[in-house]
């Protein structure tokens, strides 16, 4: 058995630019919007939403296509990109954005 992740830890911190970066994909960003062609299907205008800060409407590094059913967390989105199970692909998005598999073990007593 491999190390333990913490997934909402990894969703919470990863990088979805440096993912994207990673990948080779176009992106704009504005603000804490990024904007890009969905490769989940043919897309010639950008139809992926990106939500790099929580909101009243969406949570921290999630997308949403408006023009195919591709929704998720940034840990989604590298599964579904990689084609791999999410262990792998929650391992890869803290590696390429140089977080950690889960937050430091807090020790008790200690100040």
């Amino acid at each position: 058995m491999g190390k333990q992740i913490n997934f909402a830890h990894v969703n919470d911190n990863g990088d979805f630019a440096k993912v994207l970066t990673h990948h080779g994909l176009e992106f704009t960003q504005k603000g804490a919007q990024i904007r890009m062609c969905c490769p989940f299907h043919e897309d010639d205008t950008p139809s992926l939403s990106i939500t790099l800060e929580p909101t009243d409407k969406a949570k921290v590094n999630t997308y949403h296509c408006f023009g195919c059913p591709a929704k998720g967390s940034i840990i989604d989105f590298q599964k579904e990109l990689m084609g791999c199970d999410v262990r792998s692909a929650a391992q890869a998005v803290a590696e390429i954005s140089g977080c950690t598999l889960a937050p430091p073990k807090s020790r008790a007593g200690v100040e």
